[in-house]
């Protein structure tokens, strides 16, 4: 732990109380995914407090448990527009094919498309396919 992670009154971290990974001081403070793993979203509240982590590179907002509210339930037209978005980033745009994965955005096509092309030829297929698209 660094000395400067530790900032409960938060003068250094623009008046956000800072604390070190795991020393949060109630059990109120939650992060998001503490949050969502327990049924609950943070409800329009501003965070009340961070955690730092990884030598300071990264922070955690706290958000306080009794002011959270419950997630909202999947309604039928939430869960179809969520099937049409995971579609379409199983869709290669080469051939049209919709794999069973998520095309990795570091290739841009299937697998199987990636897989014949040199890198060059794989760029210029995708940037006809895209403007194609458009």
């Amino acid at each position: 732990m660094r000395a400067s992670d530790l900032d409960p009154t938060g003068e250094h971290h623009g008046g956000l109380p800072t604390y070190p990974w795991r020393w949060a001081p109630s059990p109120d403070l939650m992060t998001r995914r503490q949050l969502r793993k327990a049924g609950l979203r943070p409800g329009g509240q501003a965070p009340c407090a961070q955690v730092v982590c990884r030598n300071g590179a990264r922070f955690g907002y706290l958000y306080r448990r009794s002011l959270a509210l419950p997630v909202r339930p999947m309604t039928p037209a939430r869960w179809q527009a969520h099937q049409r978005m995971m579609l379409a980033r199983r869709t290669c745009v080469l051939c049209r094919t919709v794999g069973e994965y998520c095309i990795p955005k570091s290739i841009g096509c299937c697998l199987d498309c990636a897989d014949g092309l040199a890198l060059a030829e794989l760029e210029q297929l995708l940037q006809l396919a895209t403007t194609a698209a458009a």
